[in-house]
């Protein structure tokens, strides 16, 4: 049987990946051609937005996408490799930790969604090897981030923080 995932470097190249500045490599692989305007859009956007973004998403054995929060609702799918943990801080204060991987039967996750307004940042599992996934985002995405997390500045609204959010 051939292995889930080739040779990390030659799947990025294959699949076209960058360094994402969140973490991991990406490339973008859709974008509507639909635009919102700007007075349709909450007040966080002073620009027209494309509908909807995606991009493929690739997280290398002790990577970790950093700690940030989102203007858009973030959908996120499974493709292959080992399982990832995605941790959200949400508006509200709540926190989730949501495994994504192929077995379903075990409780993991094929498709999550990351609500706007949220904290959150991922990483492979304890012993995963590398993950690969998609992320889509509804009103577009480019500087879709609102915030970038470091160590303690967003742990005053949210008591407790997974593990992950001081690194």
């Amino acid at each position: 049987m051939p292995p889930l995932l080739p040779d990390i470097d030659r799947l990025a190249a294959r699949l076209g990946l960058h360094p994402h500045p969140e973490g991991g490599m990406y490339a973008e692989t859709y974008r509507s051609r639909l635009r919102l305007p700007a007075q349709v859009l909450s007040p966080d956007f002073s620009a027209a937005r494309s509908a909807s973004t995606a991009i493929l998403f690739l997280l290398p054995r002790g990577c970790m996408s950093r700690l940030h929060r989102i203007r858009s609702d973030e959908l996120w799918h499974f493709h292959l490799g080992g399982p990832l943990t995605v941790h959200e801080l949400a508006p509200d204060g709540a926190t989730r930790s949501t495994v994504l991987g192929p077995d379903i039967l075990a409780g993991q996750a094929v498709q999550h969604m990351v609500p706007a307004g949220s904290w959150f940042g991922a990483m492979p599992c304890e012993g995963a090897p590398t993950a690969s996934s998609a992320a889509r985002w509804l009103r577009g995405s480019v500087s879709r981030i609102s915030s970038w997390g470091a160590g303690t500045n967003c742990s005053g609204p949210f008591p407790a923080p997974p593990d992950s959010s001081a690194r």
